[in-house]
């Protein structure tokens, strides 16, 4: 990913909670993760956006397909 930078960040502390539990004692690579994964989903979003802009809505059928698929992983 590239050279990594120390932040500082808050969060609500459930919230905190369930990272450490689920970071299994690496919470700084999981909160990355995390991010990255964030980070890929504005970029479709963004991608989607730009390509309705040029070729017009995608139909909904093909929406409900993708999200069928998505929910089923």
């Amino acid at each position: 990913m590239g050279d990594s930078e120390k932040v500082s960040i808050t969060l609500d502390r459930e919230l905190l909670a369930e990272a450490r539990r689920y970071g299994g004692g690496n919470l700084s690579g999981w909160i990355g993760a995390a991010v990255h994964d964030r980070v890929l989903l504005e970029r479709a979003r963004e991608f989607l956006a730009d390509e309705e802009t040029e070729l017009g809505p995608i139909p909904q059928e093909l929406r409900d397909e993708v999200r069928r698929k998505w929910a089923s992983r």
